[in-house]
């Protein structure tokens, strides 16, 4: 009965042991399983994701237009005491290509009794759609510093000017300040001023899109007066739980209410991130004045964020910093000889005297111009002979071959179809 008893206990503890071992069986089957599983639900995503990203983009070229491109003036809204936006809808009703967050346009108008047509660029300030494309314009007014200097031509007609129902030529949307929407990393979105526009438009394209992506949203003004979209940016913080909305006056009213109207006074910076944010595990997009957007750069990097997490817009002549691989004034020599063929001069160019485009003015030769920032491709013009280069990239660089003088600056003796 001994015998058998332990001979019972043995066939036991083994068949424990076998069943363990079906048990780890399983379980890592279930557990490779899951992986897979994991893996393939990752591919699926990227591949979803890749997908969307040539299908905008089959779209945006089956859609884009060369030159300009009549646009009627749908509607005109206040934005605040000093901004206006224009909704513009295709005067040929042909649809339009969906534009990336961010991006802007040049726009052409051509007022009574000037000899030639103004050119500026200007964000688009809306989520991408193919009814219209809306911008969004501060009124440039006389500067403290220069009270007798004349308001800025292009925002000063777009204000007084432009009705309802008139029209403006529109070049197609361009610029690699974008937002990727196939992505759904955290991000930090900072608009300073009417450098709100593309960051604005990247937040509406997330908003539309109904996507779950956690979003901080700073916005500095100096009140309430000079905030354009305000009540929509309200609104979307009160119904998105994944936006979290920080407002800063520099100068709040006295009606201003703090934690009401406005949750910081002074200026967006690091220090405020560093006590907002939970860390800096972000992707940065900001645009806005040059003050700002140097500031931010630099501090930004001071506080551990990668150089490819930092993307930036600054508008007009406004830079920020040197690119990577760019050449510096120091870095260039100190005389080149500049010939203009077409206008038959002949000059030198000095690193004090500024770019291709500011030479020129300066000499009497006409190059029509635009947004003097690399944006609008009006002043592209051809090299016939030399080499030049761009201290901060355009954000569309010109065909080979060509330059725009607005930007560039010569790296040898130049010939310019100009």
């Amino acid at each position: 009965m001994l015998i058998q008893g332990l001979g019972l206990i043995v066939l036991a503890l083994i068949l424990c042991q076998i069943l363990a071992w079906v048990m780890r069986q399983r379980m890592e089957v279930r557990a490779v399983d899951q992986i897979a599983q994991g893996e393939i639900a990752y591919l699926r995503r990227l591949t979803e994701e890749a997908e969307v990203r040539t299908q905008t983009r089959i779209r945006q070229t089956d859609l884009a237009w060369s030159g300009w491109r009549k646009f009627r003036v749908l509607t005109i809204m206040d934005e605040s005491d000093s901004v206006k936006s224009f909704y513009l809808t295709p005067h040929d009703k042909k649809p339009l290509p969906p534009f990336l967050p961010g991006q802007h346009v040049a726009v052409k108008v051509m007022p009574k009794g000037r000899p030639d047509p103004i050119v500026r660029c200007y964000s688009l300030s809306c989520a991408p759609n193919a009814q219209f494309y809306r911008i969004s314009v501060r009124r440039e007014g006389p500067r403290p510093e220069a009270p007798d200097r004349p308001p800025g031509l292009m925002s000063d007609f777009l204000h007084t000017s432009l009705q309802e129902g008139d029209f403006i030529d529109l070049k197609s949307p361009s610029g690699t300040f974008t937002l990727d929407l196939s992505l759904h990393t955290p991000i930090v979105l900072i608009g300073g001023g009417i450098g709100i526009t593309p960051v604005f438009s990247m937040l509406d394209a997330i908003v539309t899109q109904k996507s779950n992506r956690e979003v901080w949203f700073f916005a500095g003004m100096r009140n309430q007066h000079d905030h354009p979209m305000r009540m929509q940016l309200q609104a979307y913080a009160d119904r998105c739980e994944h936006l979290r909305l920080m407002v800063c006056y520099s100068d709040p009213s006295p009606e201003c209410q703090q934690d009401k109207d406005y949750h910081h006074q002074g200026f967006v910076s690091v220090d405020l991130l560093r006590r907002c944010l939970p860390s800096n595990n972000y992707d940065f997009y900001f645009c806005g004045p040059p003050g700002m957007m140097e500031a931010l750069n630099r501090d930004l990097g001071a506080w551990g964020v990668p150089a490819n997490r930092l993307h930036y817009e600054a508008f007009g002549p406004a830079t920020v910093g040197s690119k990577v691989g760019s050449p510096t004034g120091s870095e260039l020599a100190d005389v080149f000889t500049i010939k203009f063929l077409r206008s038959d001069k002949t000059v030198e160019w000095t690193s004090t005297k500024g770019s291709l485009l500011d030479l020129a003015d300066q000499h009497g030769v006409r190059i029509e111009s635009g947004c003097r920032s690399g944006n609008c491709g009006t002043c592209v013009t051809a090299i016939r002979h030399g080499e030049i280069d761009y201290p901060v990239p355009p954000s569309d660089m010109p065909d080979e071959g060509t330059c725009l003088v607005c930007t560039a600056v010569p790296r040898s003796d130049l010939e310019l179809d100009a």
